[in-house]
């Protein structure tokens, strides 16, 4: 939901999306402070494992081949 909020901070009052989303600007700048999550990186490097593998395939990979890729690599342990 932040990274909403943060996305279209040029497009709307920040006031206006925390009310509209159910947040308070607080929690909002309190989640700008702190660091990245593991997890979140984790995330990410997974995301970004998947878009190589789809684009190296031209696209005709799906689910199950996509999966089968990143079982057999190290990335998806």
């Amino acid at each position: 939901m932040f990274e909403f909020i943060e996305a279209h901070r040029g497009e709307f009052y920040l006031q206006v999306m925390c009310r509209m989303l159910g947040v308070t600007r607080a929690g909002y700048f309190s989640w700008r402070g702190r660091p990245i999550s593991k997890k979140k990186m984790a995330d990410d490097r997974l995301g970004e494992e998947i878009k190589e593998i789809h684009g190296q395939s031209k696209g005709r990979y799906g689910v199950p081949r996509i999966h089968a890729e990143l079982k057999a690599s190290t990335v998806f342990i």
